[in-house]
């Protein structure tokens, strides 16, 4: 059996992880731009999306396969974010706490894109790509439902 994972995709998807923790981590003028290393890592996961709705049955099961693919890390990284901000409240910068509610509410919000439209804080300034990426599988689930499918990728 043909794994479909592709050791080129996962090179570069790990060169753009690596640019986004160096310019976070190493001070210093040579990775001041990690929006380069954000772009290359959306491009990348665009073009995986695009293939993956291509490789779906239906609009729902594209949508079923990456919310099993993203809510499981959601669920945990999200609990231990919470859990850390607030077990030490004195390490965490003023005005970035987060509740209980926001970390329960983030886990309906976010694949939802707030549909509720609820007043609430992500646990932390880091998810705002997850947003980025459900209103991208809102996109193609919704090129999908309208039978464009096969336009997924030159859309893209």
């Amino acid at each position: 059996m043909k794994s479909e994972r592709s050791i080129g995709i996962d090179c570069l998807r790990a060169i753009s992880i690596i640019w986004v923790l160096l310019y976070h981590f190493v001070p210093g003028q040579a990775f001041s731009r990690g929006t380069f290393g954000v772009l290359l890592f959306f491009i990348i996961s665009g073009y995986c999306i695009a293939f993956s709705a291509e490789t779906s049955q239906s609009a729902w099961h594209f949508y079923a396969k990456r919310l099993g693919r993203l809510l499981p890390a959601l669920i945990v990284c999200g609990l231990l974010t919470t859990l850390f901000k607030i077990l030490m409240p004195e390490l965490v910068e003023a005005g970035r706490g987060v509740n209980w509610f926001d970390y329960a509410y983030t886990l309906i919000a976010l694949p939802t894109l707030n549909v509720l439209h609820v007043d609430y804080h992500l646990p932390d300034g880091a998810y705002w790509s997850l947003q980025i990426e459900f209103q991208f599988y809102l996109f193609c689930f919704m090129m999908m439902a309208l039978g464009l499918k096969q336009r997924l990728c030159f859309a893209w």
